[in-house]
């Protein structure tokens, strides 16, 4: 449905609910927050020229380049906003967990809805503005501004943790979750018994952690859903190993590709699956996860290769290049590669002197047959 069958079919309380609640943030907004001197190309000179900033997010300094045409695009999205005006969004969660948004604008990368405090039904997060977004259009095309609603930001979270169940966007004010004729009473009901469904989930998985004499695979979520199941009365007693701490010597790796923290002290590879960064070669290699051409290997000390015996397939190791680019010489090849490349030259060397023989006898062929006839009888007699 188009933007303006939208504004057709909208009511006259919602419009006058989006112009009470946005106008009160609208003018500390959309308003000049200083000048900025830019240099520009007038006549082949160089000028300085004073720009005012109308918007509290430097796009130039996150790297993202404006023209004219965006700045006039976004001075037509931000007339069609104080026309319109917009309508504050909440976030809530019934989860006892730390949610964050996957998105890299800038408002949801910093904004985080906190885990649901003991006595509380919900936790919420209310996002008040819209955002103004640059973005590129076609390849060569100047910028363009797009706005985001807070509805819009808002329902990112309820997008990440879809599968969680218990996070809602709407538009309001958590002090709405409280009126018994609240509209979105039902689509809130479910959202919370989906969440119970997760958190029951979480305390199977705890529970066959401790089944399996594998505390350490018991995190603080975990944790958090029994204490929370356990409030909410699906749980009569809490269990014996909630409080034990675990074997603190046991580390965590965390993978240095991608900061990502393993659920595993076991774990040889990254888990994340864009990445699978080798935490482990050696581990890796014994376990069959790579082989013995794998350059993770290098990251080895010579001496673990050979105890490994496949010092033949390493052509440098961690204790070796530092040496090696010190002196500035190019990296060497594991004597197996030498030991190919050799037998390729001599495969090459055979074929090239079987190429001659072959050249040579055709040629003289074909100077026996290219001789008078004359020449050739007198060879005969």
């Amino acid at each position: 449905m188009s933007i303006e069958a939208v504004e057709a079919n909208m009511s006259e309380a919602a419009r006058q609910e989006r112009r009470t609640v946005g106008q009160a943030a609208m003018e500390g907004r959309f308003k000049t927050v200083g000048v900025e001197k830019v240099k520009v190309p007038v006549n082949g000179n160089v000028v300085d020229i004073e720009i005012a900033k109308i918007d509290t997010v430097d796009h130039k300094a996150l790297g993202r380049p404006t023209d004219k045409q965006y700045e006039a695009s976004k001075r037509m999205v931000m007339g069609r906003l104080e026309m319109t005006g917009w309508a504050q969004a909440c976030v809530i969660s019934y989860l006892p967990i730390l949610l964050t948004s996957d998105s890299v604008m800038e408002p949801l990368r910093k904004a985080k809805v906190q885990p649901v405090r003991q006595g509380e039904e919900f936790s919420s997060l209310v996002i008040t503005n819209p955002h103004l977004e640059p973005a590129q259009i076609g390849v060569d095309a100047p910028k363009a501004c797009y706005d985001f609603q807070p509805i819009q930001l808002a329902k990112e979270f309820e997008r990440v943790y879809e599968s969680f169940g218990g996070v809602f966007a709407f538009i309001g004010e958590p002090a709405d979750v409280l009126n018994p004729n609240w509209v979105h009473r039902e689509t809130w009901e479910r959202l919370k018994r989906k969440a119970i469904d997760w958190m029951e989930a979480m305390h199977r998985e705890a529970q066959s952690y401790i089944d399996q004499k594998m505390p350490f695979g018991v995190r603080e979520p975990h944790r958090n859903c029994v204490r929370r199941l356990h409030e909410l009365g699906f749980l009569k007693t809490l269990p014996e190993w909630l409080e034990k701490k675990n074997d603190t010597a046991v580390e965590y790796p965390v993978c240095p590709k991608c900061q990502l923290r393993q659920e595993s002290p076991h774990t040889v590879q990254c888990t994340r699956p864009s990445c699978g960064w080798i935490l482990d070669p050696r581990r890796a290699y014994e376990l069959g996860v790579i082989d013995e051409s794998s350059p993770h290997l290098e990251r080895l000390l010579r001496a673990t290769i050979v105890e490994m015996g496949i010092s033949d397939y390493v052509a440098e190791t961690a204790d070796e290049k530092p040496e090696r680019v010190k002196l500035g010489i190019p990296k060497p090849q594991s004597k197996v590669a030498e030991r190919l490349m050799l037998a390729q030259r001599q495969i090459e060397s055979e074929d090239r002197e079987e190429q001659g023989r072959i050249i040579g006898e055709a040629a003289a062929k074909v100077a026996a047959h290219s001789k008078p006839a004359k020449d050739r009888d007198s060879n005969k007699e």
